[in-house]
């Protein structure tokens, strides 16, 4: 008798659902809130049957108790209107893009926001086991994979430690600039706030796989949600120079638009 996995799984996901209302249920962006909107994070794993939990659970809502669920709860980061736009109305379709004016609306009714993801991430801390990302990082590898695979964690905890005042964390070894996601977990720890590439004079034509600039451009894709975000940011550097002038107008332009 063959067994299959799936079935199963999509049977204890019923089965779950069926004991959680939407009421009961965050939003993804709330459950989750180190997850960017398009992390492969959604398609396996815990955030997978999260949202399939929450899809189920807001199905059968008509759309005035859809609104009411959305108002009760913390609002999205803009990366997340397209999905929001789409989830408050049954009727509406998932290629149902919103327009500048429904835009407005949703950041009007609190539904969408700038730099919120970081006051949802601060709303479900657990003080007790909360720990530093970096906490059992020893050698350079340790801070590469924290660097490559949590950019958002670290730019959230460094912000909490710096609103929290805390102390500076522990030295390490510093890796050089071409130890790229590897500095930039190293410089993470000490600054949220990293060092633009170019103010170390790395050029934007360089963009190695391993360099600081690579690793940078990763980080800046998953923390910034919002343009408001990313003038903050780009407030505290150095003018861009050459072709980063280019990376720097094309994000711009990317956060003000939000991707559909």
């Amino acid at each position: 008798m063959s067994f299959d996995k799936h079935a199963q799984r999509q049977a204890q996901r019923v089965a779950e659902a069926d004991t959680h209302s939407a009421e009961c249920l965050a939003p993804p962006w709330v459950r989750y809130p180190s997850y960017t909107r398009y992390t492969i994070g959604w398609r396996m794993g815990s955030g997978e049957d999260w949202m399939w939990r929450w899809g189920q659970a807001i199905e059968p809502l008509d759309a005035a108790a859809r609104y009411a669920y959305f108002k009760s709860q913390r609002p999205a980061p803009k990366t997340w209107a397209s999905f929001v736009w789409q989830a408050l109305d049954p009727s509406r379709s998932f290629e149902a893009e919103p327009n500048a004016e429904a835009l407005m609306w949703l950041a009007a009714e609190g539904l969408i926001g700038d730099d919120v993801a970081y006051g949802n991430w601060r709303a479900s801390l657990d003080q007790d086991s909360l720990s530093p990302p970096w906490a059992q990082v020893e050698d350079e590898e340790a801070l590469r994979r924290l660097g490559r695979y949590q950019p958002r964690a670290l730019f959230f905890y460094g912000r909490y430690a710096q609103d929290e005042g805390h102390a500076p964390p522990p030295p390490l070894p510093c890796p050089s600039t071409t130890a790229g996601y590897a500095r930039l977990a190293w410089e993470a720890r000490l600054n949220p706030w990293l060092p633009a590439p170019w103010q170390w004079g790395e050029m934007a034509s360089e963009g190695a796989a391993g360099d600081y600039g690579h690793a940078w451009r990763s980080w800046i894709s998953a923390c910034f949600d919002d343009a408001v975000m990313w003038q903050a940011y780009r407030s505290r550097l150095d003018p861009p120079h050459g072709a980063w002038l280019d990376f720097v107008a094309a994000k711009w332009a990317e956060l003000d638009q939000p991707r559909p």
